[in-house]
């Protein structure tokens, strides 16, 4: 299997670390596996960047370019990222020169990746979406709005007030480009899977809920539980006293009541790894519980 992860860079951003995570995981698992980016930020030679030194030098003006029909729209909200998704790409060559067997696509706008060049590419597709761009008109989170679903137009992130307008531009495109193709939606999150499965420009595509990959060498549980220590016996008698219900609890050992699984001396469970990472722990067990009682 020959995989070809393509997203706009490398290292800068929320889904580029995703996405390089998910490469670093594939190759440790014997995947053949790169990733093509618009901008390169590290030195991983599986990762492939710009061709050249004035290609990488111009290639961040891709974005500028791409951001350019929104100018017109004077009344837009400049806290909305809104990307057109209009510029030209040269894709396909650099795809057909690592021949993969998988395109993977990801966070792919800013002159990236053009979505009309998903036909031309004529192999099997992945999208993990990172937000709500790919069944959008241009905007990355449509702040509730909901009118993707109706083909947008009278963009209140472009604050317009036309039905014909840039996100309704951008709607019909990607409705043009998704047609008959081999592609399958990844999300992140049920939240995010559950938008685009009841979505008109993928609700033909088959949606997986895949969490995203963690480095599991830096990323591990660690026990996280209420300060201070008591019994089982301990914590019966605080019940009833807070409840007050008089009803004797008996303290009895281990070895008076016989389990198949051996029991622990001691299951304390230590706050330490909580306390040096983060800083803080959590409440007393017993504030904890006097608080769970009185919510009852």
């Amino acid at each position: 299997m020959r995989a070809l992860l393509i997203n706009s860079e490398d290292r800068r951003g929320g889904a580029a670390r995703a996405t390089h995570r998910l490469h670093r995981a594939l190759r440790s698992a014997d995947v053949d596996c790169h990733m093509l980016v618009q901008v390169k930020h590290g030195d991983d030679s599986t990762v492939i960047g710009p061709n050249g030194v004035l290609r990488a030098m111009t290639m961040p003006l891709r974005t500028a370019l791409d951001v350019l029909p929104i100018l017109a729209y004077r009344n837009r909200k400049q806290s909305t990222t809104f990307y057109p998704g209009w510029l030209p790409d040269r894709i396909k060559p650099r795809v057909d020169a690592f021949a993969p067997d998988l395109v993977h696509l990801h966070w792919i706008t800013g002159g990236t990746f053009n979505v009309r060049s998903m036909r031309k590419l004529g192999r099997p597709m992945v999208w993990t979406l990172h937000d709500m761009w790919a069944f959008t008109g241009g905007c990355h989170y449509d702040d509730d709005c909901g009118r993707y679903r109706k083909g947008c137009g009278f963009c209140p992130a472009l604050g317009s007030g036309r039905e014909s307008d840039l996100s309704a531009f951008g709607w019909r495109r990607k409705s043009r480009a998704y047609r008959d193709l081999e592609l399958t939606i990844v999300t992140p999150s049920k939240w995010l899977g559950g938008l685009a499965s009841n979505s008109p420009l993928l609700s033909d595509f088959p949606v997986k809920v895949i969490p995203n990959a963690i480095d599991v060498d830096i990323y591990r549980p660690i026990d996280v539980t209420a300060a201070g220590e008591t019994t089982w016996c301990g914590f019966a008698k605080a019940i009833m006293e807070l409840k007050e219900i008089r009803t004797p609890v008996v303290p009895i050992s281990g070895s008076e009541y016989p389990v198949a699984a051996a029991r622990p001396a001691n299951s304390i469970l230590s706050n330490s790894k909580l306390l040096g990472m983060f800083g803080f722990s959590l409440p007393d067990w017993s504030t904890g519980l006097r608080r769970c009682l009185a919510a009852q």
